[in-house]
């Protein structure tokens, strides 16, 4: 047996891809048009001020991304997240001045809460640091290399979260890939929100028990829950509610099981949470 949940209703989702009217600022100081997700390369090459061959070391110099958008503030019940796909490598983040978020990972996804930072007209600004700067001050860390690698250039490359495309003289040397190299997108919500959901399911004799666990949070306080009901198939259990947690456990009498189509039929049991609101209304989840 196996089971699935999906969203409800009564969290309601907008997401805005912030793809355009981004702009890379060079080394020069000029500042040239950009798509993100990119790199500090992609950027020069629709430029055609970059090519293949050139040799261009990115990672030993810091790079600015920046873009302009409009956005309306937050209103009651509703919060906006920043969700951060990836970028490479060494980075810091800001807000309209104020920094947001320190990344030492590419691949890191982060979601940042900037319901209280975004305003009419907003700057997002990403400084990329010089990777080669971080591999300096790691070398003069303990402990040494106790091995030598012909892969990279730098062997000091093993303490960054970073690939080593690019940073690969035999079969990859360039180039470096630097900048927001994943979407960035900007997500508003309203409702009740069910988030880190998990979903077990056991094997007890001839039967079977589904397990919920999730945590919520009211972004509208009309919309606290008040008690719920948790299904699989036709059984249900009760949701217990407790600092923000709701868990629940059905039990499912002479369960069918879930086989691969060589040894028989792959059932699955639907399942859904139903949870009664403050308000009156019922978010099924």
């Amino acid at each position: 047996m196996t089971a699935s949940l999906a969203a409800s209703k009564h969290e309601v989702v907008r997401r805005i891809p912030l793809a355009e009217g981004w702009e890379l600022e060079t080394a020069g100081g000029r500042a040239i048009p950009a798509r993100v997700p990119g790199t500090v390369a992609s950027a020069l090459r629709e430029r055609n001020a970059w090519r293949f061959g050139d040799g261009v070391r990115f990672d030993s110099a810091e790079h600015t991304f920046r873009c302009r958008f409009e956005a309306p503030r937050a209103e009651d019940g509703e919060e906006i997240i920043l969700e951060i796909g990836g970028i490479a490598t060494i980075a810091v983040v800001s807000l309209n001045g104020e920094p947001i978020l320190s990344s030492t990972s590419m691949f890191a996804s982060r979601s940042i809460d900037i319901t209280s930072a975004v305003g009419e007209r907003n700057e997002l600004v990403i400084v990329c640091r010089a990777l080669s700067d971080f591999l300096r001050e790691r070398k003069s860390r303990p402990p040494a290399a106790r091995w030598r690698t012909r892969v990279v250039a730098d062997p000091q490359l093993r303490w960054a979260r970073t690939t080593l495309i690019g940073r690969a003289p035999g079969f990859a040397p360039e180039p470096e890939p630097v900048g927001p190299w994943r979407p960035i997108t900007l997500v508003r919500r309203t409702g009740l929100s069910l988030e880190n959901v998990t979903r077990r399911v056991e094997l007890d004799g001839s039967g079977g028990v589904v397990r919920l666990e999730a945590r919520f949070r009211v972004l509208d306080q009309r919309q606290r829950p008040v008690s719920g009901r948790f299904f699989a198939g036709d059984h249900f259990a009760p949701i217990e509610f407790a600092e923000g947690k709701i868990e629940a456990a059905v039990r499912v009498p002479d369960a069918r099981r879930w086989w691969p189509h060589t040894h028989g039929h792959p059932h699955l049991y639907p399942v859904r949470a139903e949870i009664e609101l403050e308000d009156g209304s019922t978010a099924v989840f």
